[in-house]
């Protein structure tokens, strides 16, 4: 059985749990480039490859804020096992497509062949069809692997508008201070960007 080598006890509190999340395929921010130089009224190209940084390193901190991929992008969440529930929780909103669920069995083995799954887009979980089990005979650690993809699209206009502004306002921020500060609070609270990636931020139930 799943994870047979241990006691019950200790199964059920492992059942299901994260090992990690990593970016397939990363998302290309750079249509929010010409968005960034009409915030801080670069009309230039020299400063572009720098822009382009900020800009980066922006979206991946309001996403990490909102919980919430901006542009399109491809996730890869590993789990030591299936859970006890019939679902599985996905990471950052909103959920597109799930590219493959694959199991290991205890030789190691891949296996893409368990298709039972529903993709619940508004809950950003993958369910378990009725009727149907976890698959079984896996192995003990990093057993289950979901690809799945996440986002608005590919265009800014896609975007959220109130996320496209949170990442404006640290870019400008960067921008415009160019080496670390001392200030006691943070300017990504003292400019709202928290507060803004907070309005599309889905609880944690």
């Amino acid at each position: 059985q799943v994870m047979s080598s241990l006691t019950p006890d200790i199964r059920k509190r492992l059942a299901g749990k994260a090992v990690g999340i990593t970016l397939t395929t990363p998302p290309s921010n750079t249509p929010l480039l010409a968005t960034a130089k009409e915030h801080l009224a670069v009309e230039t190209s020299a400063s572009d490859a720098l822009i382009q940084r900020f800009v980066d390193a922006a979206v991946r901190y309001v996403e990490i804020a909102s919980r919430t991929s901006l542009f399109d992008q491809s996730r890869t969440l590993v789990l030591d096992s299936p859970p006890d529930d019939d679902f599985i929780q996905l990471y950052s909103q909103p959920l597109k497509t799930i590219t493959s669920f694959t199991t290991y069995n205890t030789l190691d083995v891949a296996d893409t062949t368990f298709t039972q799954l529903t993709a619940d887009l508004v809950g950003t979980r993958l369910l378990l069809n009725y009727g149907y089990y976890w698959p079984t005979y896996l192995r003990d650690n990093s057993a289950v692997k979901i690809v799945y993809v996440s986002g608005h699209g590919a265009t800014v206009a896609a975007l959220p508008p109130n996320l496209v502004q949170a990442v404006m306002l640290l870019v400008g921020h960067w921008f415009a201070n160019r080496e670390s500060g001392g200030c006691t609070v943070t300017p990504e609270l003292a400019m709202g960007v928290s507060d803004l990636a907070g309005q599309v931020r889905e609880p944690r139930i």
